[in-house]
């Protein structure tokens, strides 16, 4: 089990590059599914890993791998530009906070949405207006964005595009909203779907690391579990709505 992973290179390939033994690095492990990271060792294609820069711990940029390119992905989709404005609605979650997060250091307007207990913490990622899904009218709090990126798969997608400007595009993100908007993007060029297993691309890693380098990127870490509790981490994503990503500490 597993997909994400960061530590020091144990050891490389003959036809490896770009990294060598002691290198701390982070990446996404091999094969479609990416599975096998919550182990001892684990096995990384050199294009789907990344240098860990030292103001990132273990935990840090282990989380980034999927999500980070999920995200990219996504505002790649959205065609988003500087001084653009953008709503995203599940703007706390693990592909949400990174969304917010790349969509900040492209310059753009953001109003997040989230739970009560998630609005200080999208507010500090870079949200410039904050929407509580649970206490306010969406319908009146919410204005016209040129993007509205629907993450958590909890709103009907008809209703976030009532609030697109005339040009606007909506994207569902992730699985959950895969069959709703493919088949709404039949009948409208405003209404499109990302999901990274369908579409990786390595121009995504690329952004990944300019974006990672120059410290625009700071992943948010709800709980650190040691892999004795992976069982218990588990349960905490499934059932608590975590705030960003929850990390595993491998210790063998």
């Amino acid at each position: 089990m597993g997909g994400e992973v960061s530590e020091q290179v144990e050891a490389v390939g003959e036809q490896v590059q770009n990294f060598k033994k002691g290198d701390e690095v982070f990446g996404q492990t091999l094969g479609f599914m990416a599975f096998g990271a919550w182990a001892e060792y684990a096995l990384l294609e050199e294009k789907q890993t990344v240098l860990k820069p030292s103001y990132l711990s273990y935990e840090e940029a282990a989380v980034l791998a999927s999500a980070s390119k999920t995200a990219i992905g996504a505002l790649y989709t959205g065609q988003l530009q500087s001084g653009q404005s953008v709503l995203i609605y599940g703007a706390s979650g693990g592909v949400g906070h990174l969304l917010v997060c790349y969509a900040k250091a492209l310059g753009a307007s953001i109003t997040g949405v989230c739970s009560q207990r998630n609005l200080k913490m999208a507010t500090d990622l870079g949200c410039d207006r904050v929407i509580d899904y649970q206490h306010d009218d969406f319908e009146k709090a919410a204005g016209k964005d040129d993007l509205i990126l629907a993450v958590n798969g909890h709103v009907d997608l008809k209703i976030l595009k009532a609030h697109l400007k005339k040009d606007g595009i909506l994207v569902g993100v992730g699985a959950s909203y895969l069959p709703a908007s493919f088949l709404q993007s039949f009948f409208s060029k405003r209404v499109r779907s990302f999901s990274y297993f369908l579409k990786p691309r390595a121009a995504y890693y690329n952004e990944m690391q300019m974006l990672v380098m120059k410290k625009e990127i700071k992943p948010f870490i709800d709980k650190v579990y040691p892999i004795t509790q992976v069982s218990q981490a588990i349960q905490y994503v499934m059932n608590e709505h975590p705030q960003g990503k929850i990390a595993l500490r491998m210790h063998f």
